[in-house]
């Protein structure tokens, strides 16, 4: 799967949660500003322990880069959608993010179908619009 600015691409064979870690990509990439994913990925880098990164690689949290860091948060935005909105420990700013976005999807998208989400060509205006809200 990979996330565009026009929208997300699941490719075939790819699994339903793929949506969950690309529509990350989309909220961090679209809608935080540099001092807000400094502080989101300072977080991070304060937990303890490693994780495995894209490339397999394990990494202690303390020396990973800023996109191993969107990575592992991706990631975690997709356990933490499957797995019912679970909060982390000691991790504030990651939990507000996170309810945060699920509160914008669900204003969004709630009982939307699919052939409503693609009839509207200025639907990208009213979604911004939305977000400057919450």
């Amino acid at each position: 799967a990979t996330w565009q600015t026009s929208g997300i691409t699941l490719y075939h064979g790819a699994e339903f949660s793929d949506l969950y870690h690309e529509a990350w990509h989309a909220f961090s990439q679209t809608f935080l500003n540099k001092v807000d994913k400094v502080r989101l990925y300072g977080e991070a880098a304060k937990k303890q322990g490693s994780f495995k990164d894209y490339n397999g690689k394990k990494v202690e949290f303390s020396k990973a880069t800023e996109l191993q860091l969107e990575e592992f948060l991706a990631e975690d935005f997709r356990a933490y959608m499957l797995n019912g909105g679970q909060v982390a420990k000691d991790s504030p700013i990651r939990n507000t993010l996170f309810r945060r976005i699920v509160k914008f999807l669900k204003a969004m998208f709630g009982n939307t179908t699919l052939a409503q989400l693609t009839a509207d060509k200025n639907a990208n205006e009213s979604i911004k619009d939305k977000d400057k809200k919450m």
